[in-house]
């Protein structure tokens, strides 16, 4: 039976009417252009644009933008993003899962200064293990993309660039303490000058955290979680044409979490490690190359029961890029480059097959005039597991006037099998009467969007809203039957799901009376095709709105976050939920500043997803941190 799905529409009005209240109080400001200068944008198209000439779908998150939220975790600040869903295993360190305008959470591709990133057995990107602390800045491109990226980019990119130098010496530390005994201390140093820059910090976070899954579980300690971060980043411009620059991220720690009716003190250590290292070189004013080498680490080992016994999955991710950007005209632009992909896991569970490689081709077109632009890509993709993919996109942009654009595009995109549903070896749970095993007979999932956007830009007000229609075909999906001579139940993943996914994003950005005031709302109905249900862990409705105004020395906020209930994939339903988060920060000088937040304010109980047994994984209740930090 469709799944009907009531939203809490008094909270859900109330929520609609601030927004278009807003956008109201802010049309007196459009008789001007807004003069802020462009922000450069560079996962949209593989090439440095402003984000007025990208015709994507795009979030720029700052480093700015993260102290001011005051994050704790990078969910933090992506929860204020348009276009993204989440659903939460608990609080800091648990599972984290994002859903791209309604795509699966393994279709996203998640890039760390150009590195893919993740686990090639889950296909996933652990976002709980990196470390908030050495993130500068995060590009958010929603829509398909896997005509210049490849597998993945279903549902969209997002690009996660670790701290770089800037010219001058700089220097910060700064310490904080919150609920759940959660610990912080950061410290770093960077500089640089005309030719060279250079950037190094380090991070520690520790909390107790709190017993996810509440009184009715067996297990009652709480799931506490630590991380230690460094980042290194360097650059030098030996002259006019040659540049080297390179980057390195370490992440370990520690997550507890609930495994299991009655093992206690599960826990799981865990590794990230993402470096990268990339030579520019421009020949002439016509041509120019690039040269990207990186290597992405995933380690994981699980000790159930605090055991000295594990499971390890090991995903180590070299890569290397070769980009030629050509300047045809002035307002023509052509790329052309080859990637080169290899993959392979080391594991305590026998894989059939443990690595694997992705040859690509990969080609783009661009053309900027007065009123009218467009881009063509095209991508080739040879992979060992499964073979051959072609893929390819174009996108159109029209200013109607110098307030107005108008944008559409289509696209297709694919995601490749992980190696568990490729290869994962053959298991039988004589208990449960079950067996599962993977199947290398697998294609990839592949899909076909269509896109139409509107965007404006005046003095104090920016704005846009798109449509957006997705569909999938070759969806993997369990499939089982019954095995006649064991009587056991025999499931192994199969190319048998279809999926329609549309959706609309409003956003705004404007000034309201000295606040600065950024909302953004999104519809989405993404449609199993086969039973007519919403897909799992996803909500239909959500909405974000931020509020900031600085004072002389002193800066304050809200942020006020709701989304519409979901349903798991047992099909149960997840109520919706809102909450309000509030902060405040005093600039005491030029080099300390102290800021504090409270997160979920009137402490609601909510979740996104429940376990196996039908327990919800409460999310965080009300948080309180405060911080104190020198700069100089």
């Amino acid at each position: 039976m469709t799944q009907q799905k009531p939203l809490s529409m008094t909270v859900y009005k109330i929520f609609a009417y601030g927004f278009s209240t807003s956008l109201l109080l802010s049309l007196p400001a459009h008789a001007e252009k807004n003069n802020e200068t462009p922000q450069i944008i560079v996962t949209a198209n593989r090439t440095a644009n402003t984000i007025d000439e990208t015709l994507a779908a795009v979030s720029i998150i700052t480093k700015e933008d993260i102290q001011r939220i005051q994050a704790t975790s990078v969910m933090d600040i992506l929860k204020t993003t348009p276009g993204l869903d989440f659903s939460s295993n608990g609080g800091m360190g648990s599972t984290q899962s994002i859903y791209m305008r309604g795509t699966n959470s393994d279709q996203i591709l998640i890039l760390i200064d150009g590195v893919p990133s993740g686990s090639a057995t889950l296909g996933t990107t652990p976002f709980e293990n990196l470390p908030i602390s050495q993130i500068e800045r995060i590009e958010v491109v929603r829509g398909p993309h896997s005509s210049l990226y490849g597998s993945s980019a279903i549902g969209g990119v997002i690009q996660i660039f670790t701290n770089k130098g800037q010219q001058g010496q700089h220097s910060f530390t700064n310490a904080g303490y919150g609920s759940d005994n959660t610990r912080e201390v950061n410290a770093g140093i960077s500089g640089g000058n005309q030719s060279s820059a250079y950037s190094f910090s380090i991070g520690y976070q520790d909390t107790d955290g709190y017993n996810v899954l509440g009184n009715t579980y067996p297990d009652t300690d709480d799931d506490g979680f630590d991380n230690t971060s460094l980042s290194l980043g360097g650059s030098h411009q030996f002259n006019d044409q040659f540049k080297i620059s390179g980057s390195f991220l370490y992440s370990e720690g520690k997550n507890e979490y609930d495994r299991g009716l009655l093992t206690k003190e599960t826990h799981a250590h865990f590794k990230e490690q993402i470096a990268s290292i990339t030579a520019d070189y421009q020949f002439n004013d016509f041509y120019a190359t690039q040269l990207l080498l990186g290597q992405s680490v995933d380690d994981s080992k699980d000790h159930p029961g605090g055991t000295a016994s594990n499971d390890r999955f090991k995903t180590t991710k070299e890569i290397m890029t070769w980009k030629n950007e050509f300047i045809i005209r002035d307002q023509d632009f052509l790329t052309i480059g080859i990637d080169y992909l290899d993959e392979s896991i080391n594991s305590t569970n026998d894989y059939s097959e443990d690595s694997r490689w992705n040859k690509a081709l990969f080609s783009q077109y661009q053309y900027y005039g007065d009123v009218f632009d467009v881009k063509i890509a095209w991508r080739y993709d040879d992979n060992e597991s499964f073979g051959s993919h072609n893929t390819g996109s174009i996108a159109i942009g029209f200013d109607l006037d110098k307030h107005i654009r108008v944008t559409t595009s289509w696209g297709t995109a694919f995601k490749a099998p992980s190696f568990n549903d490729l290869y994962w070896p053959q298991q039988s749970f004589p208990s449960f009467f079950y067996t599962y095993e993977g199947n290398p007979n697998l294609k990839p999932e592949e899909s076909e969007s269509f896109e139409f956007g509107l965007s404006g830009n005046f003095k104090s007000v920016s704005w846009t809203a798109h449509y957006y229609q997705t569909n999938i075909t070759n969806l993997i999906s369990n499939q089982g039957q019954l095995n006649p001579v064991t009587f056991f139940w025999e499931e192994r993943p199969e190319n048998i799901g279809k999926a329609n996914i549309d959706g609309i994003e409003l956003t705004l950005k404007t000034e309201i009376l000295n606040w600065i005031v950024q909302g953004n709302i999104s519809h989405t109905n993404p449609t199993d095709d086969e039973t007519g249900n919403i897909l799992p862990n996803r909500s239909e409705d959500q909405f974000r709105l931020m509020m900031d105004q600085t004072h002389g020395q002193f800066s304050y906020g809200a942020s006020l976050i709701a989304s519409s209930e979901r349903y798991t994939s047992s099909n149960r339903r997840v109520a919706g939920y809102g909450i309000t988060n509030l902060r405040a920060a005093w600039k005491v000088n030029s080099n300390w500043t102290i800021k504090a937040k409270i997160d979920n304010l009137f402490d609601k109980d909510y979740a996104t997803t429940e376990s196996f047994l039908g327990l919800p994984f409460h999310a965080q209740d009300r948080f309180v941190f405060a911080s104190i930090q020198y700069e100089m």
